[in-house]
């Protein structure tokens, strides 16, 4: 017997990770690549990521641009449809959650812009949510937590 839903009470934490040469934020195929990103296919719901002591690496011979660290897909407007997802709308992909904790998601090696969180651009998470900012290499709005 399930006593919850993984969505709702997990969470997938990401702590002392480096990216390394994340030059681009297409593939060049017109699809937005990044190391942290939601899948454009999905109509459900995925737990909150948990970042912590994220480095670039910036060597002579790596980049890392902001680009291509989070993007945030548009869903398909096609999901907005009941009939598909029980008896209510596929937007499980509006409440995904990109938890910084010591700012090392949109700073630099631990440290920068401090605690934030980074949500889609039209999540239901944001109503009555004024500090949030809206990043438009993200697609995704980031907010004080």
């Amino acid at each position: 017997m399930t006593s919850g839903d993984a969505a709702f009470a997990g969470s997938v934490a990401v702590k002392d990770v480096t990216l390394v040469n994340w030059t681009s934020s297409s593939d060049g195929c017109g699809r937005s690549v990044a190391a942290f990103s939601t899948n454009p296919t999905s109509t459900d719901a995925i737990v909150p990521i948990v970042v912590s002591g994220l480095l670039r690496d910036t060597s002579t011979s790596s980049t890392v641009i902001a680009a291509a660290v989070v993007q945030m897909s548009n869903p398909d407007p096609g999901y907005l449809n009941p009939t598909d997802c029980s008896d209510m709308d596929c937007t499980g992909i509006l409440n995904t959650a990109f938890v910084d904790t010591d700012g090392s998601l949109r700073g630099t090696g631990g440290g920068g812009a401090g605690p934030s969180m980074v949500m889609p651009f039209n999540g239901p998470l944001l109503n009555n949510a004024p500090d949030c900012a809206f990043d438009s290499e993200w697609n995704a709005y980031v907010c004080p937590s």
